[in-house]
């Protein structure tokens, strides 16, 4: 049985960026934490946390994960993915994404902004003009299984749990004639859909 819940919280327990000091003073020398130190430093039972990691209490409270996200040093978009994967898969949501209304919206966006570059990805990156708002999307599964497949590198990554959302930047595009152009991108991400929009502006 699927445990995104229990997956996320073990993989992030024992990221190497948490090795030191355990709850108790002593250093550990495997990476990261063991279960009775998130535990303490979250404030719960031991019993429940394990229970949370074998996916067998897979309702934590708000309080909860604010703690746990605490307890693990969480990003504030890691901590944004644990109450997501609190929320299990969204099937009415996944159906919204592949919306002809929505896409048919999207098009309409990008359309309004030219001539700047822009494009619409769906959760699995498909252009239709995100992957944290449903783990067991069907696409994402199948996708992620391939890359899995082929790369040992992607496999470990993912494992990994490393959440970060991506957002603006500046990055050098090559032209036609082979120079380099600066450009700004942003990155609006349209929660209800799973989709991202990324605009490109000059700087």
């Amino acid at each position: 049985m699927a445990n995104p819940l229990g997956d996320f919280l073990r993989a992030r327990r024992t990221d190497a960026a948490l090795s030191g000091a355990s709850a108790g003073g002593a250093r550990r020398r495997t990476p990261g934490l063991r279960r009775e130190d998130v535990a303490i430093r979250a404030g719960i039972s031991v019993d429940y946390y394990i229970r949370l990691e074998q996916g067998r209490e897979t309702h934590p409270s708000d309080e909860v994960l604010a703690a746990l996200a605490r307890a693990l040093e969480l990003s504030d978009d890691a901590a944004s993915h644990l109450r997501v994967l609190r929320l299990g898969p969204l099937p009415a949501r996944a159906a919204a994404q592949r919306s002809e209304a929505i896409i048919e919206r999207m098009a309409r966006l990008v359309d309004a902004v030219r001539p700047h570059p822009a494009y619409v990805l769906d959760r699995v990156s498909g252009v239709v003009a995100a992957s944290a708002d449903d783990p067991e999307a069907p696409e994402l599964a199948e996708l992620v299984s391939e890359l899995s497949e082929t790369s040992e590198e992607f496999a470990q990554w993912w494992a990994d749990h490393i959440v970060v959302r991506r957002r603006g930047a500046v990055q050098e595009i090559r032209r036609r004639d082979g120079s380099f152009a600066a450009h700004h991108y942003e990155v609006l991400h349209l929660p209800d859909s799973g989709m991202r929009m990324t605009l490109w502006l000059p700087v």
